[in-house]
């Protein structure tokens, strides 16, 4: 998770184990707000939980190569977290990525930064903390650290399917629409008041794309996302048997409105449109 622009479904086998890896975009993009990420990724979310899919885990990539942490990337790391809930930490595992790449011993120091300081509380309450050498073998090592666990139920999805919330009311909804007040008390904040020796214009200019990125935020928060979802598997279910004439399987059903999420449409109005 989360560095692809769209969500891609890999299935595969571990040992014996067959196994569905969902990658998902990342937070943090330059293209589309983090709300609007959210919304997509609590659609999947809801989707497999009401598909009965059995969740395992989730896996946080980051880039060793990266060696600064900013104040942004920090803020998505914490919507992460509060997207799967502390008492699930124990199905997170947090991956270095790029470590084929020409090494340096530098980004054994980041390793520690991360796991002694930027990590350090999520790894203390459960989460583990692996790299990934680029290759298939320690793929296959990073995953299985996690299909031994039990199912997983993310606190995402406790409040939006069990409790019936918007996305808008839930804890990481919450934090994604307090991130955005807070870029534009920033951006006010600099814009009247430039700072010295600092590039206030470069900041401005990204804080406004930023801004205008995630301008429709509000409303997309306020979707009825696991209405929206309970239709379309309805949906999906009624095609299939016409033309097959037999319910299809929990996974096919969950491939196919994945398949659907992953071009971020709305699903009221893909609803809608099945409707017509």
């Amino acid at each position: 998770m989360f560095r692809t622009q769209k969500m891609d479904l890999i299935p595969t086998r571990v040992g014996n184990t067959d196994a569905l890896l969902v990658d998902t975009p990342g937070f943090n993009d330059s293209f589309r707000s983090d709300g609007d990420i959210l919304v997509q990724i609590s659609a999947a979310l809801c989707i497999q939980y009401r598909c009965n899919i059995n969740l395992k885990g989730v896996v946080y990539l980051h880039n060793i190569t990266q060696n600064r942490i900013t104040g942004s990337a920090l803020r998505q790391l914490e919507l992460f977290r509060r997207m799967c809930g502390d008492e699930n930490l124990s199905h997170v595992l947090l991956v270095t990525t790029q470590w084929n790449e020409h090494f340096t011993s530098r980004w054994e120091d980041h390793e520690d930064q991360l796991r002694d300081e930027y990590w350090a509380d999520m790894i203390l309450k459960g989460a583990k903390c692996m790299r990934f050498e680029g290759t298939r073998g320690s793929a296959a090592s990073c995953i299985s650290q996690l299909l031994g666990e039990q199912r997983a139920v993310l606190a995402l999805q406790r409040e939006i399917v069990d409790e019936r919330r918007k996305l808008s009311d839930t804890v990481a909804g919450m934090y994604a629409a307090r991130m955005r007040s807070a870029m534009q008390e920033e951006y006010q904040n600099l814009k009247s008041n430039p700072i010295p020796q600092f590039n206030s214009q470069q900041r401005l200019k990204d804080l406004e794309k930023s801004l205008d990125t995630s301008r429709s935020d509000k409303e997309k928060l306020k979707q009825d996302v696991v209405g929206n979802v309970d239709g379309l598997v309805e949906k999906a279910v009624t095609e299939e048997k016409k033309k097959r004439g037999r319910r299809p399987s929990a996974v096919n059903i969950v491939s196919w409105l994945l398949g659907l999420v992953s071009v971020g449409v709305n699903l009221g109005a893909l609803i809608a449109g099945f409707a017509g």
